[in-house]
């Protein structure tokens, strides 16, 4: 409904800008000439709830003038003097009503020692669900000179493909992950299958990957990195929960990271798998977080986080200052995948006890059971497994020369009874 300024002028009704109201005037309140006051309205506000007091009072305020415009008249709009731009989302209403609900939800402690169980909030997973706030090590997403993002196509998808998505879509909208985005580059989304036959969404980052500038702060190497806990008596271990998503996309960011689905285009707030430069900016503000504690009690890798002390009663001392600081910075661990107070424990792939570094058992033993090469790639898979664990392999270089030489260009494939002893003696 629109209301004519003369049709106003002529009535003269009294509005009340916060409640939308209007009121027209009696006979006995004649319309009032531009001298005098503004009459007040017949009818005082509504009584405000006892618990709502300190609320402050709007009826006074002057409405703001609101106009629809396009894209152009906008951009002029931003770059006047002293303009200011706002972004209003709209989220789900279940979404707050998660938020609100958080402390709710219990959290299994069984796998937790009880001297720990005062960190609840530590080990709860509708917190880590939660979007976090920006912080210092937002990351950044700075392309190259002169690029542009790509713009993706949107694949026919099977029916349980469509039902992943929506379930993906569904959950990271509702934990406010991603949002709604009118961003004009777009990647396109995969589907990989897990061990279970369930799927896994994944963006496709590579196109805006190779145009990123690359963040060269380094990860640790793992075999320097198990020096010191090797030398431990008493280990615990800590699994990050939603790790990568607790950090937040810078602003400006954001649109960097659309991508295109069947339901409309999205972006991402928080940091995504698959983006280059988030290992390293997850390694940068966990080490930022440890730094004091680095190679003395702790050694961290990504979302892994090991303790390791020379008794017991120290040892308490670092998993309690360990899971201070991940309550002071709105980290989240998973009891179900941390172990605490153990004499020996499986770190990187590698186990670690008092009497030092060594392989594990399954690790051993996929390698003894390892199935016959038949073909090239086969043999690269294997020598890359293998490779990891080199160090414990005396003369590991001499013995797979027989199986390097099958990966050279142009090698004719003949799996030979040396072939078939090198991979033997790599398993005794």
């Amino acid at each position: 409904m629109y209301l004519r300024h003369n049709w106003l002028t002529r009535y003269n009704p009294l509005i009340d800008w916060v409640l939308g109201s209007i009121t027209f005037r009696s006979i006995q309140q004649p319309v009032p000439t531009p001298p005098t006051s503004p009459l007040q309205p017949p009818e005082s506000p509504p009584p405000v709830d006892s618990d709502r007091s300190d609320t402050p009072r709007f009826s006074n305020c002057k409405a703001p003038h609101i106009t629809l415009i396009n894209t152009a008249a906008f951009a002029l709009a931003c770059r006047l003097e002293g303009s200011v731009q706002f972004s209003l989302h709209l989220h789900p209403k279940e979404s707050k009503l998660r938020a609100n609900s958080a402390e709710a939800d219990p959290v299994d402690l069984s796998a937790v020692p009880p001297e720990y169980h005062n960190f609840t909030d530590v080990f709860s997973k509708s917190k880590a669900s939660q979007l976090a706030p920006h912080r210092e090590h937002n990351l950044k997403i700075d392309l190259e000179e002169g690029a542009s993002p790509p713009l993706g196509i949107i694949y026919s998808l099977s029916t349980t493909e469509l039902d992943s998505l929506r379930a993906f879509l569904d959950e990271h909208l509702a934990n406010g992950f991603i949002r709604p985005s009118s961003s004009a580059h777009a990647t396109l989304v995969l589907f990989v299958r897990k061990k279970d036959g369930s799927l896994r969404l994944c963006v496709d980052f590579r196109g805006l990957n190779k145009i990123t500038k690359k963040d060269r702060y380094p990860l640790p190497l793992i075999s320097n990195l198990l020096d010191s806990p090797s030398r431990g008596k008493v280990y615990t271990k800590v699994d990050l929960r939603h790790a990568y998503h607790l950090i937040r996309i810078a602003p400006g960011d954001k649109w960097k990271t659309a991508f295109h689905t069947r339901y409309g285009s999205y972006e991402w707030l928080v940091m995504p798998f698959g983006l280059t430069n988030t290992p390293v900016a997850f390694q940068r503000f966990i080490n930022t977080i440890f730094a004091d504690m680095l190679d003395v009690c702790i050694v961290v890798y990504l979302d892994d986080i090991l303790i390791y002390s020379q008794d017991m009663a120290s040892h308490k001392e670092h998993v309690h200052e360990v899971l201070r600081r991940l309550r002071k910075h709105g980290l989240y661990a998973k009891p179900e995948k941390c172990k605490f107070h153990t004499s020996s424990i499986e770190y990187l792939r590698y186990l670690l006890s008092p009497s030092g570094l060594t392989m594990s058992a399954d690790k051993v033993k996929a390698i003894t059971d390892w199935p016959e090469p038949r073909k090239v790639k086969d043999i690269q898979s294997f020598l890359g497994f293998t490779n990891f664990y080199r160090c414990f392999i005396f003369n590991y270089s001499d013995i797979v020369v027989p199986l390097t030489c099958l990966t050279r260009k142009n090698a004719l494939w003949n799996f030979s009874n040396e072939c078939r002893s090198c991979s033997d003696a790599l398993g005794a």
